[in-house]
């Protein structure tokens, strides 16, 4: 589909830097899309785990706290049958207040992607997304 093709679709990228270290945490429920854009992560340096709901995302998430703490989230705001992005976003910034995460939603009416901040989200990104504006988002965040 649509959304797939323009993520990995370079030919638009403007090559923008990042530092590309840390370790990221992805949910998302297409699969797909996870791993797309854990390719592109790895691609500019960071490591990711995907994972496809809360439940997965709420076991990383503690389990790398113990180790090698996730430096950002890519955070869903639509899972079917389970808890979202929003949701799950509280839950993380109890264990760590601190914790920058990203909204990514393909519904543009969400309330969420119009003022991330206001949800506890860091920054959001709306899919269809390119690697450039991943880039730019990790830069925002200073990661």
């Amino acid at each position: 589909d649509g959304i797939k093709e323009r993520i990995i679709d370079e030919s638009e990228v403007k090559h923008v830097e990042c530092s590309g270290k840390g370790n990221v945490l992805i949910m998302d429920d297409d699969e797909d899309l996870r791993k797309i854009l854990e390719r592109i992560l790895k691609r500019i340096g960071y490591s990711s785990v995907i994972t496809a709901n809360s439940r997965e995302a709420f076991s990383a998430f503690i389990e790398a706290e113990k180790n090698e703490p996730f430096s950002t989230a890519f955070l869903d705001m639509t899972i079917p049958g389970d808890m979202g992005g929003k949701e799950v976003i509280k839950n993380l910034l109890i264990v760590r207040p601190s914790f920058k995460a990203v909204a990514i939603s393909g519904y543009s009416d969400d309330p969420v992607m119009a003022d991330p901040e206001r949800f506890g989200f860091s920054a959001g990104l709306k899919k269809p997304f390119l690697k450039d504006e991943i880039i730019r988002v990790l830069n925002k965040l200073g990661i």
